[in-house]
């Protein structure tokens, strides 16, 4: 899904709050206090950009506590500038901010070099587009999980991106970062003998 747009002026969360989500683009949201796009959630290979939180000491602009896997948290604003806070906040394979203390291997700091990057913050921002261009760090770098192999039921979707394009190469078994798959355009094969 994509949560753009939104506004909590009374509470955490701008875009979510406690919630579990896939493949989703969290984008120019915006919160009184804590969490500008998400707040207390577990994301899975979700972006989340562009966001904003208006006062707090420790506001957390992108998010606030819960667990971030296979998604990119960047370019989010609080007042303190901080892209992301929590005391129980947890980043895996994940790309963002500056580097959290004890942070896990396949974290990364970089830049995630999107195809057209957004301006501005919250309710303000203007939208980019979102999906990893050639040479970005976030292409393969995500962990495979089970549910991206195919639908586990009727109906099961986790295994697509915000596209529609499955979220695995099943021959590599790799995934990208992020809400969108970088997808090889189909071209034509020329034979010359």
């Amino acid at each position: 899904c994509r949560v753009v747009g939104n506004q909590s002026m009374d509470a955490q969360g701008g875009g979510v709050r406690n919630s579990v989500l896939y493949n989703c683009l969290i984008v120019g949201n915006h919160a009184r206090r804590d969490g500008g796009g998400a707040w207390g959630s577990t994301l899975f290979n979700c972006t989340v950009t562009g966001n904003y939180v208006e006062h707090s000491s420790f506001a957390g602009g992108g998010v606030y506590d819960g667990a971030v896997i296979n998604s990119i948290v960047f370019d989010n604003e609080a007042p303190e500038g901080d892209n992301f806070w929590g005391y129980t906040l947890v980043f895996t394979n994940s790309m963002t901010y500056p580097e959290q203390e004890g942070w896990e291997a396949g974290n990364l700091t970089n830049a995630p070099l999107f195809t057209a990057w957004g301006s501005g913050y919250g309710l303000e921002h203007v939208p980019g587009d979102y999906r990893l261009r050639t040479g970005s760090p976030g292409l393969n770098a995500g962990l495979a999980f089970d549910w991206m192999s195919g639908p586990e039921f009727e109906g099961d979707i986790r295994y697509l991106d915000l596209d529609g394009n499955p979220r695995l190469d099943l021959g590599h078994r790799l995934v990208d970062l992020g809400a969108y798959e970088r997808t090889v355009p189909v071209g034509t094969l020329l034979m010359v003998n």
